[in-house]
């Protein structure tokens, strides 16, 4: 198993009709880029959380998933805000280890609070993937057509299926805004619908929108533990 790694992720994303068939290079007609296809692929993401979505609930995802390219355990934890678009940090450890890496537990065990982690939506996605260059060749955009299925522990009715589009920055910079802002355009032009929700929220079902979970613990009095402050702060 290798080392956990980060990087910063700034995507769009867009609920689009199950029957629209993306046409990239269409939606940049005229604007002087190279659209490059990559092979889909299938692939299979199972999402971790405690039964009362203590992780979801602050907007950290926590999985496993194979065929992306990329597979092993993600924990995303949401960021400043850096612009429209959703703002997160990945953290990624390569193992294919069927417990979740212990890195990615402690970082979260002050929201878990001794809850156990335990799989809660299976989320199963064909990914058409599309990468945008500038004149130069250089990497600007990654635009990925996704049909995804659910498949919920925690809420049988929230299973489902949709097809979602995803714009994210490779390079944060102007250039790449540009173009993400005239993919997005078009793909609203076309009937697409912004949206905020992720994979694992769809999965999860109404309650991955309740309130983050924070304990109500009544502030010990003076002949308390010293932990025991810590702990109600």
């Amino acid at each position: 198993m290798s080392a956990p790694t980060s990087h910063r992720e700034v995507e769009f994303k867009f609920r689009v009709p199950e029957t629209t068939d993306l046409d990239v290079r269409g939606l940049l007609a005229g604007q002087g880029l190279d659209v490059v296809d990559h092979d889909p692929r299938s692939m299979t993401a199972t999402y971790f959380d405690t039964p009362r979505l203590s992780l979801l609930r602050w907007g950290i995802t926590l999985r496993t998933r194979q065929g992306g390219g990329d597979d092993g355990w993600h924990m995303k934890v949401p960021a400043e805000p850096s612009g429209s678009g959703s703002t997160r940090d990945e953290i990624r450890v390569d193992s294919a280890a069927t417990s979740i890496p212990s890195e990615l537990a402690s970082l979260v065990s002050p929201l878990t609070r001794r809850q156990e982690l335990q799989p809660m939506a299976v989320v199963r996605t064909q990914r058409r993937p599309f990468v945008i260059c500038d004149a130069s060749g250089l990497e600007l955009i990654e635009v990925v057509d996704d049909f995804v299925d659910v498949d919920s522990q925690a809420d049988a009715a929230s299973a489902s299926s949709f097809h979602e589009v995803e714009v994210e920055l490779l390079v944060d910079t102007k250039p790449s805004r540009k173009v993400a802002a005239v993919i997005s355009r078009s793909l609203i032009d076309a009937g697409a619908r912004p949206s905020s929700i992720s994979k694992a929220a769809q999965a999860l079902g109404a309650a991955a929108g309740d309130p983050p979970d924070v304990p109500a613990l009544p502030f010990p009095d003076s002949t308390a533990p010293a932990i025991d402050a810590l702990q109600a702060i």
